[in-house]
């Protein structure tokens, strides 16, 4: 079974003719197939804000542990060829933590930028046709078929 991403509607919504006889059962089927596009669109945005915060997080523990490493130097009192190997090993690790949270910022900025913008203009689509419907006359009304 291909994934709910990659999903492609069943030839049996698409076939003209197939529930003329019972317009209920097809309205009922419909609104079966929104309500799962609409959970699945639901656990899509929840993940895109999980992943957005994961990104915030890793940023922000690299800032915290290149300042970490960068407190680190001449924290020991050691003789001194040990102690200069310290800060050049704090040095590097807090200059490698700079470096990959950098790295990251520049490669996560711009897909994450497009990724939230393309969900905002669904859900604003979304709302826009809400609205549509409910300007209707007789909208809010269930058929009693």
């Amino acid at each position: 079974m291909p994934s709910n991403s990659r999903r492609i509607m069943s030839w049996i919504w698409t076939a003209v003719g197939a529930f003329d006889a019972n317009e209920s059962h097809l309205h009922e089927s419909m609104r079966v197939e929104w309500a799962r596009a609409l959970a699945r669109k639901d656990r899509w945005t929840e993940e895109v804000a999980l992943l957005e915060e994961e990104m915030r997080r890793v940023l922000r523990y690299l800032e915290w542990q290149a300042n970490w490493w960068e407190e680190q130097q001449g924290r020991r009192v050691v003789e001194g060829s040990i102690a200069a190997g310290l800060e050049a090993y704090a040095r590097k690790s807090a200059g490698f933590s700079v470096s990959l949270r950098q790295h990251l910022e520049i490669r996560w900025a711009q897909p994450a930028s497009d990724a939230l913008r393309h969900f905002r203009a669904v859900d604003a689509r979304a709302a826009a046709e809400d609205d549509l419907e409910e300007d209707k006359p007789g909208a809010g009304r269930q058929s009693s078929a």
